[in-house]
C-alpha cells in the first residue's frame, strides 16, 4: 500500500503515518505535488540465515571448544 500526502497535511497526521510505515506501508510526503520524502520503519527483526530457513537444521556452535581429535587434525 502506498500513501502519498502533502507535508502540510502530514503534520497533523504524523502518528498515523508512522504507524502505517511500521506496518509496511510506503508513506511518501509531497511538496507542491512532488514526492520529497519517504517514511520507512527502522524496526529491527531477528536475524535469520535464509539458507537454513525451514530445513530444521542448526549452525555449529563455533564458540564451543574443539574435541582433541579435531585439534590434532589442525596441528
Amino acid at each position: 500500500m502506498t500513501v502519498q500526502i502533502s507535508i502540510a497535511e502530514a503534520a497533523s497526521k504524523l502518528s498515523a503515518l508512522v504507524i502505517a510505515a511500521e506496518e509496511g506501508a510506503d508513506v511518501i510526503l509531497t511538496r507542491d505535488g512532488l514526492p520529497v520524502v519517504r517514511l520507512i520503519s527502522v524496526v529491527r527483526r531477528p536475524f535469520q540465515i535464509g539458507l537454513l530457513d525451514g530445513m530444521g537444521g542448526s549452525l555449529p556452535d563455533f564458540l564451543k571448544p574443539m574435541a582433541e581429535a579435531d585439534l590434532r587434525d589442525w596441528t
